[in-house]
């Protein structure tokens, strides 16, 4: 008989512990941040430029400074405990939201402002001394950056009036710009555009000398500080001289080139030096071409278009030349038709407007109409079979270089 188990007892309802919930704030009343001129809003703005709160804020300014973990809303709820106490004591979550909501219109505002600073000038200038145009883009630079101290003695007439006019417009602008100017995700330091029918363009919004990288002179190979020029009367050696001393390879560059030789018969150019590497990597790959990069295919997509777009404004100033014609001689028909000029007038002020317009070159590329002209409808059945003269309604042959020659009618 196998034992009997003992029954099991009825366990109840298991009661968790409730945590008890958290008293709600009051609601906070209107804040005023104009009041006695803006006071609290200079009192933010002073917050805003403490360190550790810049730090979390706007992120770092140099390398060497160590950022903080706090979150930006502990930082904001710092910063209503320090201007507003009162406030703090009773809904310190509220108030460090609109701390928050009060900062972010004040940084959007100048976001907003500072783009007219960043057309000081009327336009932009093109940087022609860098070498490196074709790869990186064409580098444009503002007419006049203001630092973040203000306006000085290097800035333009017209930049100082534009920032005297951003400060009657928003008092803040100028203690905002004081820690804002440098701050790369509020203006950033270069906007590069994409590649279009002008190329590809890098607008610099930050001064050279903030986005440059500057590097020790240690970093330098010092026998690239001091190249020295080799002397031409070492350069030629006998074959003796050859034959006996070891070849040694010079870091310096050959002052002459090497000759080419003429291929069929005609004097080749001399090929540049990066022309000589490309030929030279080919030789070694076998004679085979690499593929194209996608900037190549960018650049060659870009002529290719450039090329349509010029034929198509051949093609347009030539149907603009030929209506301006017609109407001129529809103009004349029509003072002929009145009886303004006879017919000897008429036929030489229509042939000084074809010659007019008959003048103009064409293009390598434009378009040009081979495609024979038709007959004239009025040819004489009695003509010859073989003959294509055009014939006029009186039965005479017109005299060549006529208009109806030219199978005008």
């Amino acid at each position: 008989m196998p034992p009997r188990r003992s029954p099991r007892k009825h366990k109840g309802p298991t009661e968790k512990p409730v945590k008890a919930a958290k008293p709600k704030e009051p609601p906070l009343p209107r804040i005023d941040w104009s009041a006695n001129r803006g006071a609290l809003i200079w009192d933010l703005i002073a917050q805003m430029e403490v360190k550790e709160n810049r730090l979390v804020l706007f992120g770092k300014q140099d390398k060497d400074e160590k950022s903080i973990g706090d979150r930006k809303i502990t930082v904001y709820k710092r910063i209503g405990g320090e201007i507003m106490p009162e406030y703090f004591e009773k809904s310190p979550n509220a108030l460090a939201k609109r701390v928050k909501g009060k900062a972010e219109d004040l940084i959007n505002a100048y976001k907003e402002l500072a783009k007219e600073l960043q057309v000081t000038g009327g336009g932009l200038q093109n940087d022609d001394d860098d070498s490196d145009n074709e790869g990186s883009g064409v580098h444009q630079f503002l007419d006049c950056y203001i630092s973040s101290e203000g306006p000085d003695h290097d800035t333009t007439p017209r930049a100082r009036n534009i920032w005297e006019k951003l400060t009657q417009k928003f008092e803040y602008f100028p203690a905002l710009h004081k820690f804002l100017a440098a701050r790369s995700n509020i203006v950033p330091p270069m906007v590069a555009t994409g590649v279009g029918p002008e190329g590809r363009k890098v607008v610099h919004l930050q001064p050279p000398t903030q986005t440059q990288n500057t590097f020790d002179d240690d970093c330098i190979d010092p026998s690239l500080k001091n190249p020295q020029t080799p002397d031409p009367t070492n350069q030629e050696l006998d074959e003796d001289e050859l034959g006996s001393s070891p070849v040694v390879i010079s870091s310096s560059p050959s002052p002459q080139a090497p000759e080419e030789k003429p291929f069929r018969g005609k004097t080749a150019a001399r090929a540049s030096t990066f022309q000589r590497a490309m030929d030279s990597a080919k030789a070694a790959n076998g004679g085979q071409q690499r593929p194209r990069t996608f900037e190549e295919s960018l650049v060659n997509l870009q002529s290719q278009m450039l090329q349509a777009a010029s034929a198509r404004e051949d093609q347009k100033l030539a149907n603009d030349r030929a209506r301006i014609r017609l109407d001129e001689v529809n103009q004349l028909l029509t003072l002929h038709k009145i009886g303004i000029l006879d017919n000897a007038t008429l036929a030489k002020r229509i042939e000084a407007v074809n010659e007019k317009y008959a003048d103009h070159p064409k293009r390598a590329h434009s378009p040009v109409d081979d495609t024979p002209r038709k007959r004239s409808r009025h040819h004489s059945s009695s003509s010859d079979a073989g003959s294509s003269q055009p014939w006029d309604r009186n039965g005479s042959s017109p005299a060549p270089g006529s208009d109806h020659s030219l199978g005008y009618r």
